[in-house]
């Protein structure tokens, strides 16, 4: 059975949307475009977390996902859930980029080359009731600097009314998840080791920031007004607001990333394990 949907005023029911079978036209309308090139347990695992996400009720409620599969920048960098070649479909444009930055494991962060990936979105909606984050297949090496994996503000003052997101394992000696920042607004959780790999995002849910290491809460917080997002821009393995250059830069291995609305506890615990599943089935 094939059902139409409309995604952000954009048509996609030719794709297929809708469709569960082995390997359905949406994935491989997906392959074609990146030319061709997935592998077999490849297109068979993007299937699968494609069918996991629309049987749990999440697809609709993923703004951006970018699963990092095959081994070139040019399946690197779509957004699973629109995957048009286009800004307004979110797709990534890499900084500092090489051909061995795109791998089977994902898409691998230089700290020295300053890469970083600039996902063309940006929150002009209130910061609240979102989460973003990503699935890391491999850990940073520990140095004494603050490294971000998820980054971007409003603008670059350092007063604590800017809106922001920050996610990662070690920032200024802590791990980090901080979105819509307001007194209170920041979350920190207990461990710190930059080597981690896995499952960490950070959610607001009407005021009430959350941060996910895996299906643990690792800390919450309040944000008494969660900020309206004005024109937060959202980088990969970087930090950057409107104002100054990229900066904080991180070393880790994207397997996954995402910046979806209006998740419940339940559905981060849900889209935890189907995240994890993805990579593991990929052999990340």
């Amino acid at each position: 059975m094939k059902f139409k949907l409309i995604i952000e005023g954009a048509d996609f029911s030719s794709f297929g949307l809708g469709q569960s079978s082995d390997v359905s036209t949406y994935v491989n309308n997906f392959n074609a475009l990146g030319g061709g090139t997935l592998t077999t347990n490849e297109k068979t695992a993007l299937q699968s977390y494609y069918d996991g996400l629309v049987t749990a009720n999440l697809w609709d409620k993923i703004e951006v996902l970018y699963p990092f599969i095959g081994s070139t920048a040019t399946y690197h960098k779509y957004n699973f859930k629109n995957y048009q070649d286009t800004d307004a479909a979110y797709r990534l444009t890499f900084s500092n980029d090489a051909t061995s930055a795109h791998t089977a494991n994902g898409f691998v962060g230089d700290r020295n080359a300053q890469r970083s990936a600039n996902s063309n979105y940006y929150w002009t909606g209130t910061l609240s009731s979102t989460c973003a984050g990503f699935y890391n297949t491999t850990g940073e090496v520990a140095d004494t600097n603050s490294r971000v994996v998820m980054g971007g503000a409003s603008t670059s003052s350092a007063s604590t009314s800017i809106s922001r997101l920050v996610l990662a394992r070690n920032f200024s000696n802590i791990t980090q998840g901080e979105l819509a920042r307001t007194t209170g607004g920041l979350t920190s959780g207990a461990t710190l080791d930059r080597a981690k790999t896995g499952f960490l995002a950070v959610s607001n849910n009407s005021g009430t920031v959350k941060l996910w290491d895996g299906n643990t809460i690792a800390g919450t917080a309040s944000a008494t007004i969660p900020l309206t997002g004005g024109n937060v821009p959202v980088y990969l393995l970087a930090y950057r607001n409107n104002s100054i250059e990229l900066n904080y830069f991180s070393d880790v291995t994207l397997g996954t990333a995402f910046i979806a609305k209006g998740f419940t506890d339940s559905d981060m615990v849900n889209f935890s394990n189907l995240t994890k599943a993805y990579n593991q089935a990929l052999g990340r």
